[in-house]
């Protein structure tokens, strides 16, 4: 599986996304849980082993104002067992206040040799 334009040392990428509501439930996607932890600190742990990662992309969706998503954190790569974690923060458009809003999100990973 992969993408067609991917070389074939993509083989050991995978793709982990979904979109989370302003209250931290999961409306689509797999292969991770979420977290609350705080107005805006969005902390996904996934559910299966990796060994990197590439890229992580957030997309808030929010109706009036602006909204802008950072990455926050990222918890140490290889991880030799489930529960790596990557979390997400969304502030009002100014980047210092913090405000829950739903949003996209699409990780890059690395599995095995890659």
């Amino acid at each position: 599986m992969g993408f067609p334009n991917m070389s074939s040392e993509s083989d050991n990428i995978e793709i982990v996304a979904g979109n989370i509501a302003a209250d931290g439930s999961i409306t689509a996607g797999k292969g991770f849980s979420v977290s609350l932890g705080s107005t805006s600190l969005y902390t996904l742990t996934l559910d299966r082993e990796y060994n990197g990662l590439l890229s992580a992309q957030i997309t808030p969706l929010h109706t009036s104002g602006d909204v802008i998503g950072v990455v926050d954190a990222v918890s140490a790569f290889p991880a030799d067992a489930p529960g790596a974690t990557v979390a997400f923060q969304t502030y009002d458009g100014d980047g210092t206040t913090a405000q829950a809003c739903p949003f996209y999100f699409v990780l890059i990973l690395t599995r095995g040799d890659a």
